[in-house]
């Protein structure tokens, strides 16, 4: 439930289970076990660097 809230009002912190899958998917291309193996401040330093990047496309493509 909580998953299917955050994808329709768009807002808040990502559920875990969401975050792991985008992770494995989409970040490091990995299984959940290997995600495991990543220490956390390189996740929360990637996850950063993720956050930037994206605010950073979203106000260029808002000039245009």
């Amino acid at each position: 439930m909580r998953l299917i809230a955050y994808f329709w009002t768009g807002g808040g912190q990502p559920p875990h289970e969401w975050l792991e899958l985008y992770l494995c998917r989409d970040v490091y291309h990995c299984r959940p076990p290997d995600l495991r193996e990543i220490p956390l401040p390189t996740i929360l330093r990637h996850l950063t660097c993720l956050g930037v990047e994206s605010e950073v496309n979203e106000r260029r493509s808002m000039k245009r």
